[in-house]
């Protein structure tokens, strides 16, 4: 994805009705799993919340199936951030650092190839 692509409008949101189920309800921990389908492609998001000090934080975890021709994806999240330092994990790290911006973000795929 080049810069002309990042900052294009989006030509479509991830839209689809949601299917809701709880997947987790328990003492120690309850998760819901929200399913929907736009454009071919498949998104799955189970949000997570532990009792105790675990429960300080919601977990998100996504799965994509991707299989929107022609198009790129940019997940992002809408949040207003109200700590100056944010913990950021990947897939084989994590970071720290301090909030640069409050974006209002969301799902949306751009034109372009991948």
């Amino acid at each position: 994805m080049d810069w002309g692509q990042e900052q294009a409008a989006p030509r479509e949101y991830v839209s689809g009705p949601a299917k809701i189920r709880i997947v987790e309800n328990g003492p120690a921990r309850v998760a819901v799993e929200v399913a929907r389908e736009t454009a071919g492609s498949k998104f799955v998001q189970t949000i997570s919340l532990a009792a105790g000090d675990a429960g300080k934080h919601i977990e998100f975890a996504n799965v994509i199936d991707w299989n929107t021709k022609e198009s790129n994806l940019k997940a992002t999240f809408p949040l207003t951030a109200s700590n100056e330092m944010a913990t950021y994990n990947w897939t084989l790290a994590r970071s720290s650092g301090p909030v640069r911006s409050q974006r209002s973000s969301r799902c949306r795929r751009t034109s372009g190839s991948i």
